[in-house]
């Protein structure tokens, strides 16, 4: 019983190790795409904000070009979220994790287990 107690936890381990391998790999793209747009921005209001001190109409048309690149940052996060609370979401259905359960709730099929186990 203990030995196969073990062996599943060393599986769910295994693949846990698998997503977050993913996930982190994922993450660095994500970032990395989103961080350029970030910087696109800062840099065109400091530009208008220190070059174009007397030209309004060319610091209006850096600020507009910076708040462009701005938005496009703010899609891609937006879709980035959806896409990793999607999967986070499928990953729950796919195993038939009720994410809704409560760790303590005597109805929680692992406490039954774990209080078998003890005794």
């Amino acid at each position: 019983m203990l030995s196969s107690l073990l062996k599943d936890r060393q599986d769910v381990l295994d693949l846990q190790r698998e997503q977050d391998k993913r996930d982190i790999l994922e993450s660095f793209i994500s970032y990395a795409c989103m961080g350029g747009p970030q910087i696109g921005s800062g840099t065109m209001l400091a530009r208008a904000g220190y070059a174009y001190t007397t030209m309004p109409i060319k610091a209006f048309r850096a600020v507009a070009q910076g708040a462009t690149v701005n938005e496009t940052f703010w899609a891609f996060w937006e879709l980035a979220t959806l896409q990793k609370g999607a999967r986070n979401e499928l990953s729950n259905y796919r195993h038939g994790r009720n994410t809704h359960e409560r760790p303590l709730d005597p109805a929680n099929g692992r406490l039954t287990q774990l209080e078998t186990l003890v005794r």
